[in-house]
């Protein structure tokens, strides 16, 4: 009997080995909103200095999550993908980076920097999403800008960019679109800020 025991603990144990062994994590796409800069030698009269401040974001555009959406007021994330960090911050690094070889203001700085500049550009993120909705994939980019003078606190201009481009219904593709859209804005951001 006490065999039989024996015998049947130890065919208890090895078989168990396998259920307990540890299990692989998925493997998790990350993605970034980036552009090429080149940059270039700025020979520039303006000696204006533009602080741009940490892009805010809107709940739930404010995580690392990539979102979409497939029936009206319903967002959902992709299970395996994800930015590498939040859009608003990634955005915010884009802006900086481009405005600097654009050569419209003498410095492009982040509000990190304890400077007296003349100018203060604030960002806010409200939607990055791609809409498959109607059997039409749209990628949605939209930002509103605040341009203020930091001298006299008040605000010169603001201006809500809203863009958006046709993709396919993959996060890939969602990526490439967002990437397309963020050179555009970029480019529509610069020629905004040139004209005060």
């Amino acid at each position: 009997m006490k065999k039989i025991f024996i015998l049947i603990f130890y065919a208890t144990i090895i078989s168990s080995c396998g259920t307990f062994a540890p299990i692989d994590p998925p493997h998790i796409n990350t993605y970034q909103i980036n552009i090429p800069v080149t940059p270039q030698v700025c020979i520039n009269k303006n000696t204006d200095t533009l602080i741009v401040g940490q892009m805010y974001a809107l709940r739930p555009f404010n995580t690392n999550k990539i979102w979409f959406s497939t029936l009206n007021n319903q967002l959902s994330a992709y299970g395996y993908n994800q930015w590498v960090t939040s859009p608003s911050e990634m955005l915010t690094d884009n802006i900086i980076q481009y405005l600097n070889a654009q050569c419209v203001y003498s410095r492009v700085v982040s509000d990190d920097f304890m400077t007296n500049g003349r100018f203060r550009l604030n960002t806010q993120l409200i939607r990055l999403s791609l809409d498959a909705l109607d059997k039409k994939t749209v990628v949605n980019l939209s930002i509103v800008a605040q341009l203020v003078d930091n001298k006299t606190n008040s605000v010169i201009k603001n201006k809500t960019f809203m863009l958006s481009s046709s993709s396919d219904n993959t996060p890939v593709a969602m990526v490439e679109v967002t990437n397309q859209l963020n050179k555009q804005f970029l480019l529509e951001l610069t020629t905004w800020l040139s004209t005060q």
